[in-house]
């Protein structure tokens, strides 16, 4: 690995050791996430649909609040 690709494992791997990003997130689903995410600015240009997808994204690396996953 290179140099932005050591620069976002060591953002991810503070924020796993903060508890803020699941322990199962790899820095190659973060990189995957960030290029979907220009493509989808680039091409859709909606907004809209970035506010929309943007609480998605960071809901689905978040670790899991344990009272809302109690059933």
């Amino acid at each position: 690995m290179v140099g932005p690709e050591l620069q976002l494992e060591a953002v991810r791997d503070q924020a796993q050791r903060a508890g803020t990003v699941r322990a199962d997130v790899t820095a190659a689903d973060i990189k995957t996430l960030i290029v979907g995410l220009q493509a989808m600015r680039r091409f859709r240009g909606d907004g809209e649909l970035m506010r929309r997808v943007y609480p998605v994204i960071r809901a689905g690396l978040a670790v899991p609040n344990p009272a809302e996953t109690s059933t």
